[in-house]
């Protein structure tokens, strides 16, 4: 006669697949995390790409921002506009463009969050008509972060990230010059001319999560949403710092991409302060060489660097 379970017994076997299932969830979810950082650097690198072989093709980098300026025409006497897009445009920019001679056109930018007063469009046309979208083969979803339409802040306040990363404002015009650029400020960088484009910050994701001063706006300016700002007396408004948005055990990881086309993954200091990111994102966006030296970033001497290259 067979001997049959007894309850103690069915409870440890219970107990016992119940522990192999969490640990098995806790693996899935782990790896599924990892594929979404994954493609989240994919992302990145096809941004970087995308912005060398329109300055291999043209012979500039594109800009972080879509500029119009304003030129004096001696021989007609007259006051002449122009556009030169961003790396991300504006909702009307491919209207626009030929109607730029004789005036602005004080087009709207379209922000991270925002609703795009009831126009769910205006958020994919402005990444249309920006300058990387054909080399991104038109595919507007590797502009977001994966984890980042997931994050629990996002879900909570129910946002839709329209992008999740914002490029250097080094590659934007020079704003001292005031709100209308002349047509030599608009032309963007010469291919070719970084001096450290294996330090110099390309893009970077904006922060989303709630433990960096993360920004939900859901205005529609996108300057602060589309450019990596930091406070060089160019920038009116709040500095945006590299986003540290992904966990791996106890440590947040920011996802970079440098002018070199290189990801990296930097690990957020546990007693970093808005501050600290705040000088860090201007030392990458400059090129500096940094370090992470006993929990805080450093900025590596200029002089030794000159001193070892030669």
């Amino acid at each position: 006669m067979k001997k049959a379970f007894t309850l103690i017994e069915l409870l440890i076997v219970i107990s016992i697949i119940g522990v192999l299932m969490g640990v098995l969830l806790t693996q899935f979810g782990g790896a599924t995390e990892s594929a979404r950082a994954a493609v989240c650097l994919s992302n990145l690198r096809n941004l970087a790409q995308a912005c060398q072989s329109t300055a291999m093709s043209s012979g500039r980098y594109p800009l972080a921002s879509t500029v119009e300026y304003v030129t004096y025409d001696s021989t007609d006497d007259k006051t002449k506009y122009g556009l030169v897009r961003g790396w991300i445009g504006r909702p009307h920019d491919h209207e626009n463009t030929k109607e730029l001679q004789n005036s602005h056109i004080q087009d709207r930018m379209v922000g991270c969050y925002a609703e795009a007063n009831g126009n769910e469009n205006d958020a994919y046309l402005a990444i249309s008509n920006g300058t990387v979208f054909a080399s991104l083969s038109y595919d507007a979803s590797g502009y977001v972060c994966p984890c980042h339409a997931r994050a629990t802040p996002v879900k909570t306040k129910r946002l839709t990230p329209n992008w999740s990363y914002a490029m250097n404002s080094a590659f934007v015009y020079d704003y001292s010059y005031g709100e209308e650029a002349t047509g030599s400020k608009t032309s963007g960088k010469v291919y070719g001319t970084l001096g450290r484009a294996d330090r110099t910050l390309l893009f970077a994701e904006i922060p989303y999560n709630t433990k960096q001063q993360a920004h939900f706006d859901k205005s529609d300016d996108a300057l602060v949403d589309s450019v990596l700002q930091f406070d060089d007396g160019t920038w009116d408004g709040v500095p945006e710092s590299i986003g540290f948005n992904h966990e791996s055990g106890k440590l947040m990881l920011a996802h970079v991409v440098f002018a070199d086309c290189h990801t990296a993954k930097m690990t957020m200091p546990k007693s970093a302060t808005d501050s600290d990111l705040q000088q860090l994102t201007k030392w990458l966006c400059e090129g500096k060489d940094v370090v992470l030296v006993s929990g805080r970033y450093e900025k590596v001497n200029e002089s030794l660097n000159n001193e070892s290259s030669n």
